[in-house]
């Protein structure tokens, strides 16, 4: 017989892009993407002591281990269409699109030659409802005695997804921000109470406005981070870190001495392009793992981002957070290698001036 569980209903504060077996054809709730964002608050909450094995167990290395917990969906209530970038502005082409601030986030779902980029999505089933899912945490009975242990553990990594959690395409920009119907937060002091268990390694910074609906807040979202970001004047002044960022990867400009770049902090892939007549090129950055000062041995292109965008309810309001995972980021000084077909390559030392900045935003909310 199975333990007894509490199901945990999320509400869905914005657009999901959350792909299933078909990703172009239909949207779910998926219990491999729960287990998944459960597991990584886990090792954020608890560095380097593998809770997250211990409690959902793995098979890829010794010791093999059990799952000690079973994730069950329990329901999940929701509209579910299939989308691209214009689909979901409602725009007749790119051009179109590229004037609705949501666009700077969701550039990736742009039709592309061969390719609609379409993805399912779960959208609010109806007016003045959003989406919601309900799952259940069961504790096996085998484990039965190691329930009391791990259970404040897998509560605070429940706790922490239901605050600052998102999931699927373009999480880490706000899309797929989940969050507890109970948490009817009266203003920012509730607010910094209900966050106040998370280490310091997770810095929460919340902008000043205010909206009426997610969607709303996902496009102020889009015009703050787009504003700090710009690096050519074909979207705005740039900033001193856009301009930068720009400039050096430019395979046409000189090659700076002691170049540093501030986007790649940010997360990567990162890949930058630059229009000269009827050509493009594109520039993409890398970086060893083995070698971060020195640059050399395998090289790879990934690395979660650690600056999220998460949309909370505050007051009735629907209102943005700026999420710092100061565990994932890159350490400063990181030699980032920038390079494009035709031989052009060159390096920059990565810097967390652009990060910083970015703490300073807003209020502190944690």
């Amino acid at each position: 017989m199975k333990l007894k569980s509490q199901p945990i209903t999320l509400e869905l504060l914005t657009p999901c892009f959350a792909g299933g077996a078909s990703p172009s054809e239909t949207a779910e709730v998926r219990v491999p993407t729960l287990r998944g964002q459960l597991r990584a608050w886990l090792r954020l909450l608890f560095p380097e002591q593998a809770i997250d094995d211990i409690i959902f167990g793995q098979a890829q290395r010794a010791p093999v281990r059990a799952s000690r917990v079973l994730l069950r969906l329990v329901s999940e209530e929701s509209r579910k269409v299939s989308q691209n970038l214009l689909d979901y502005i409602g725009a007749r082409d790119e051009r179109d699109a590229m004037q609705k601030a949501e666009s700077y986030f969701l550039w990736p779902l742009c039709p592309q030659p061969g390719s609609e980029q379409k993805r399912g999505v779960l959208l609010p089933p109806g007016p003045d409802r959003n989406a919601r899912f309900t799952f259940a945490l069961i504790w096996l009975p085998p484990f039965a005695k190691e329930v009391a242990a791990l259970q404040p553990n897998l509560d605070a990594a429940v706790r922490a997804f239901s605050l600052l959690g998102t999931f699927g395409t373009r999480a880490t920009r706000g899309y797929g921000s989940v969050w507890n119907p109970d948490d009817k937060f009266a203003n920012v002091e509730a607010l910094k109470t209900a966050l106040s268990f998370l280490p310091s390694s997770v810095q929460v910074r919340l902008l000043g406005s205010e909206f009426i609906t997610g969607r709303d807040a996902l496009a102020g979202a889009a015009r703050w981070m787009r504003s700090i970001r710009v690096g050519s004047t074909g979207f705005g002044a740039p900033t001193e870190w856009g301009e930068n960022d720009h400039d050096v990867a430019d395979p046409a400009r000189v090659q700076s001495q002691n170049a540093v770049v501030y986007r790649h902090a940010l997360g990567m892939p990162l890949a930058q392009r630059f229009r000269r007549g009827n050509e493009t090129t594109t520039v993409t950055a890398k970086y060893s793992q083995s070698n971060l000062a020195g640059g050399s041995g395998p090289t790879t292109d990934r690395y979660p981002s650690p600056v999220r965008i998460k949309i909370c309810r505050l007051a009735g309001k629907y209102r943005v957070l700026v999420v710092i995972l100061r565990g994932l980021l890159l350490p400063e000084n990181t030699k980032i290698r920038l390079s494009a077909k035709g031989g052009y390559s060159r390096e920059a030392l990565l810097s967390h001036d652009l990060v910083q900045h970015i703490t300073k935003q807003g209020e502190a909310a944690h």
